[in-house]
């Protein structure tokens, strides 16, 4: 169709944008040229600029034309703020209000004489801690807060001081207990005792204490072997190379103890590498038992006995 077959309406619907210099190049030729050959077109476009003066119905007229354009842009305007709105969601959600941390990078926690619980928590590496809160039920006492990834809105660590109505068995952060009975509880204790292992024939499993422990981090690189067609089963580590000269006969000591602690039916684990080869039983830990502890596999009972076990056998 034309300049000139358009029909005048369009045009004259088009007129106010034209005049405030909304329209495009394309629209704004098409109502050039069609101006050039409509005198009553001409006419309502000079009306509208105000070079002309208005009859009562023509003022009329262009107030409602005005009015229509207003209502646009204002539709215009709120539609824009509805869709930023809308897509601010997902970040206010991600940056100011946050998730709920499983547990703080590191930690601090002390419970007094007085049932007190004084807690510091560290936020990972790039994220801070907001919005903490503490509840209390059936002697455990949980700290929770929310973990963002600015920290703008929140702080690299915040600190808790909590009185107890009742007297403190644990104490968790996020889902992780961090005290129990008298002892602070590690990251690794959590861990340990969350992956501990029915079979040794769960290689998956006994991979994810592996893990936990760092074997390859502290020990070198290995593999797999594992001894299950008999009892007493047992795991093979062979190493194709080790941290140092050597493979390190305490720190393989240290290790078996733990494995077989958290696998309810690994009777002995073995180390090899090239001409050296170091096996341990339960009977090599008979130092750590005691009235409470009369094998390895009473270290596993719970999270604070994995602990202990740490302390009497993995830190020193």
């Amino acid at each position: 169709m034309s300049e000139k077959n358009i029909p005048c309406e369009v045009i004259e619907d088009l007129l106010p944008n034209y005049i405030d210099g909304l329209t495009n190049k394309v629209t704004n030729q098409m109502i050039e040229e069609h101006l050039k050959t409509c005198e009553e077109c001409q006419k309502k476009y000079h009306l509208m600029k105000g070079d002309l003066p208005a009859s009562h119905e023509e003022e009329k007229k262009i107030d409602y034309l005005k009015k229509v354009k207003k209502g646009f842009h204002k539709s215009l305007l709120l539609g824009l703020v509805a869709i930023c709105l809308v897509a601010s969601v997902p970040l206010i959600r991600v940056f100011v209000v946050g998730k709920e941390m499983k547990t703080a990078d590191s930690y601090e926690v002390n419970v007094d004489s007085d049932n007190m619980v004084h807690a510091t928590l560290y936020a990972k590496e790039g994220y801070a801690l907001r919005g903490e809160k503490v509840s209390e039920e059936n002697g455990t006492v949980r700290i929770t807060a929310q973990t963002i990834p600015a920290k703008l809105f929140g702080k690299e660590q915040i600190t808790v001081d909590y009185k107890a109505v009742q007297t403190i068995q644990t104490v968790m952060v996020g889902n992780e207990i961090v005290y129990q009975e008298g002892y602070e509880i590690s990251h690794t204790a959590n861990e340990l005792y969350k992956n501990k292992n029915l079979y040794i024939g769960d290689m998956p499993a006994n991979q994810r204490l592996a893990n936990v422990l760092g074997i390859s981090r502290i020990l070198g690189s290995y593999t797999n072997e594992l001894e299950t067609e008999q009892k007493p089963y047992g795991w093979i580590l062979h190493f194709d190379e080790v941290k140092g000269e050597n493979l390190s006969e305490s720190l393989c000591r240290k290790t078996a103890g733990i494995l077989i602690a958290c696998v309810d039916n690994l009777d002995h684990v073995q180390f090899t590498y090239e001409d050296q080869s170091y096996t341990f039983t339960q009977a090599d830990y008979e130092d750590l038992y005691d009235d409470t502890y009369h094998s390895l596999k009473d270290y596993a009972a719970s999270v604070k006995d994995t602990e202990i076990l740490l302390q009497k056998l993995w830190y020193k």
